[in-house]
């Protein structure tokens, strides 16, 4: 919480305060002087600077910014593929600082955790052949499993896929809107990963994931 703005007083004192000393300069602490009267005059200019200095300490940090919501958009690209520009002042600090996250770098599969738990959702990001059975030539680590045959190259191909499992509540609500435009296509019929919000995570993903690497989507059942 920024400090409370000094008086017009205080002010008048730390111009003076600035002045050198000596008998030609009494006269900014005399209340009747002229010196004094024009550091009064003065001081609340410096205290409308100041005002504007504490409220942009204020206002500059993502998550609570208002004033600055455009600004912080047009840095970091926003709108772009997977998102679009909120209709809520908490919609557009959330995806601000989605972004500087996403920004800040993501690799690992705690990562894409750690990105799915900021929307406010929940996910396991594990190599495809941990989900294909040691019967197939998986490692069997991570449910659900998944056929080989759902793999076109087989093991090889299992071993350069991301499978991104989603556990999701009937009732998950995402935190704010998205419009559809800016989605990926909805999923397949069936699965319960469906709304905007929720493929913007899908599309971030998808983009974030290396080159070399397929990504699939399917429900924890």
């Amino acid at each position: 919480m920024s400090e409370p703005l000094l008086s017009k007083e205080q002010h008048t004192d730390a111009l003076a305060a600035n002045l050198p000393s000596g008998r030609v300069w009494r006269a900014k602490h005399r209340p009747d002087g002229n010196l004094r009267k024009l550091l009064a005059g003065m001081a609340p200019t410096m205290r409308s600077i100041d005002g504007f200095l504490e409220r942009f300490v204020d206002q500059v940090i993502p998550p609570t910014t208002e004033d600055y919501l455009s600004e912080w958009e047009e840095a970091l690209g926003i709108p772009d593929g997977c998102f679009s520009v909120g209709t809520t002042t908490a919609a557009r600090q959330l995806a601000i600082s989605i972004k500087l996250v996403v920004l800040a770098g993501i690799s690992t599969e705690q990562d894409f955790i750690d990105l799915a738990a900021i929307f406010g959702l929940t996910i396991t990001a594990k190599s495809g052949i941990d989900h294909v059975s040691v019967a197939d030539g998986g490692y069997e680590l991570a449910t659900p499993l998944i056929a080989i045959g759902s793999f076109t190259g087989g093991v090889d191909e299992a071993r350069q896929t991301l499978v991104i499992t989603e556990s999701y509540p009937e009732d998950t609500t995402f935190p704010w809107p998205f419009s559809a435009a800016a989605s990926p296509p909805p999923p397949p019929v069936g699965l319960k990963f469906a709304t905007s919000g929720q493929n913007s995570l899908r599309c971030l993903i998808r983009k974030l994931a290396p080159a070399n690497i397929n990504v699939i989507f399917q429900e924890n059942v």
